[in-house]
């Protein structure tokens, strides 16, 4: 956080910043205003950085005593800025952080996609030290990729790609399964960078290839859907978490994070961002909605979930003990403002994970394992409509991939004869 204010010129000489074209970068200064929920890129005509920090003041103080119409007369005529012949990668990523106001995660999850899918095509190679954000090893990757011209991005080659990226797995079904999986999810993310919504005015200052990069590329076909499985006695688990998560004081932020996954089936960043607001008491259930630190997942994912009385007398007891207003206690504040997925209660979850690979749940998402075992149980006595509404799915396809409609066991009923008069031999 800076130590001046926003009136003061020495807060804009840290907040201007030069532009990357294709033809290289902008030797102009550019600021970025963000008012009344409208962000906009001032071109501030200057390569002195003093100068140009002080015109970012400027509009800034114009802003929010004038208004945008105003500000935008005096400070951005309506004169075109020049088009590069051949946006790049990086154009992209600027404009639309510019225009379209994605969540910070979201939009560094598209971007992330359309980097690696770019730099693959590209055959720009990073070492390990490019997945760490900070990194000088990062910070050069990112401006190779950044570099590359949108028009790399074809059909032709995205497909290309595909199939470079299956091709080791191809031997392991389960290997190739999760390959599929990440292929697809590449490409939806990385294509929802070229919507009309994130184009709509991105499009004013880029020069797009004459066919938008991801039109008619079609996801990867899986071969199977897999089904979920159950491997764990949920039963068990939920006596020895009361006996050795419940009752221990170390332990207990880890024992609500259990009840609120495997009988809830609530998700990781639902579980790490519940406020005590969220429960009603009254009513038995929880409330996933909006708040200052968490936006659900979908609108179907904003829903109320049932609590059951012994959960409910559980979390009574547990918020008369409570110290603030997270209903998992944690000495770290919430960083939703940043860009990488990061949780409150990060310790505990990895707390949790190692119980609970000790009780045999080997499954890479622990977490989510125990909200599938909630769908299962769910779908097995009171079928997948039921587990649906509990899962707070967008639609009831999503259920019926994952879970078997199940009440009660299948059998033919003939396997009765086998009870009279068969012996071993």
């Amino acid at each position: 956080m800076s130590e001046f204010g926003k009136t003061d010129v020495r807060y804009w000489k840290d907040r201007v910043y030069r532009r990357k074209r294709a033809d290289g970068e902008d030797p102009h200064w550019t600021a970025q205003m963000q008012f009344l929920r409208r962000r906009e890129q001032f071109p501030l005509g200057t390569p002195n950085k003093v100068a140009a920090a002080a015109k970012a003041r400027d509009i800034y103080l114009s802003l929010h005593s004038l208004g945008w119409d105003e500000t935008l007369a005096a400070y951005k005529p309506q004169a075109k800025e020049a088009i590069p012949v051949n946006s790049t990668v990086g154009d992209l990523i600027r404009e639309i952080s510019a225009t379209v106001n994605y969540r910070v995660t979201t939009f560094a999850v598209y971007c992330a996609s359309l980097r690696q899918i770019a730099a693959d095509i590209a055959k720009i190679k990073g070492g390990k030290e490019r997945y760490a954000p900070k990194s000088e090893g990062n910070k050069k990757w990112r401006e190779k990729v950044d570099a590359i011209p949108l028009d790399v991005l074809t059909a032709d080659a995205i497909q290309q790609w595909k199939l470079a990226y299956l091709k080791p797995h191809k031997v392991s079904p389960a290997e190739h399964s999760r390959a599929t999986n990440s292929v697809n999810a590449h490409i939806r993310n990385a294509r929802s960078l070229f919507t009309p919504k994130a184009l709509e005015l991105a499009r004013k200052r880029l020069a797009l290839p004459n066919t938008i990069p991801f039109a008619g590329v079609k996801l990867e076909r899986r071969r199977t859907t897999t089904r979920y499985s159950s491997r764990i006695d949920p039963s068990a688990l939920i006596r020895d978490a009361k006996k050795e998560l419940s009752e221990v004081p170390g332990c207990r932020e880890q024992f609500k994070i259990f009840c609120l996954a495997l009988l809830c089936g609530l998700r990781k960043r639902e579980i790490d961002t519940l406020l005590w607001t969220s429960v009603d008491f009254g009513k038995a259930v929880v409330r996933i909605e909006r708040t200052k630190y968490f936006q659900p997942k979908s609108e179907e994912s904003a829903a109320e979930v049932d609590l059951a009385p012994e959960l409910v007398a559980i979390f009574k007891a547990y918020r008369k003990k409570a110290k603030s207003e997270f209903v998992i206690e944690s000495k770290n504040a919430p960083r939703y403002h940043i860009s990488r997925a990061n949780y409150r209660a990060e310790s505990d979850f990895k707390a949790l994970y190692a119980w609970l690979e000790s009780k045999g749940v080997s499954a890479r998402k622990k977490l989510h394992e125990l909200r599938k075992e909630c769908g299962s149980v769910i779908a097995n006595s009171l079928g997948i409509f039921a587990a649906s509404r509990a899962l707070r799915h967008s639609d009831i396809r999503i259920t019926s991939q994952y879970y078997s409609d199940k009440k009660v066991r299948i059998t033919t009923g003939l396997d009765a004869i086998l009870s009279t008069g068969v012996a071993a031999k």
